[in-house]
């Protein structure tokens, strides 16, 4: 799963530090996300549970309003929140949302959100909520 609860700090009083893999390349982060004190972390994605067919490729994430693989370019959603059941939650219904959408949605609710997306050379996004939790982007 994507899912971690941090507690308080590292021996050493810092932060945790999560990274957040790269979907083109899963031996780097994308991104790191600092935890400090209680938060739970949850990502969704679309990159690792798919299958080609045809030369379409479906996901394992549905639209509920089609019933069928979501078809957008978003690869993961992260979340942030004090409940790592509500920030899972959150993270896969954020993951079936069109990015534009998704993100209006997470402003309009404060919702501490990074989006993945594009394929190749991922780029991100992320709420003025989650920037708190944000390092600089990894290589």
């Amino acid at each position: 799963g994507g899912e971690i609860k941090a507690s308080g700090t590292k021996e050493n009083a810092a932060p945790w530090s999560i990274g957040i893999q790269d979907p083109a390349n899963p031996n780097n982060a994308i991104a790191t996300i600092t935890l400090d004190g209680a938060l739970g972390l949850a990502t969704s994605g679309s990159y690792r549970n798919f299958f080609v067919e045809d030369g379409q490729r479906y996901s394992h994430l549905i639209n509920p309003k089609s019933g069928f693989s979501i078809e957008h370019d978003t690869t993961s959603v992260t979340v942030v929140h004090p409940s790592t059941t509500v920030a899972d939650a959150l993270a896969t219904a954020l993951m079936v949302m069109p990015l534009d959408k998704g993100m209006r949605w997470a402003e309009q609710n404060n919702i501490a959100v990074m989006f993945v997306y594009g394929a190749g050379q991922p780029s991100i996004r992320y709420t003025t909520t989650m920037a708190q939790y944000m390092k600089e982007k990894s290589g």
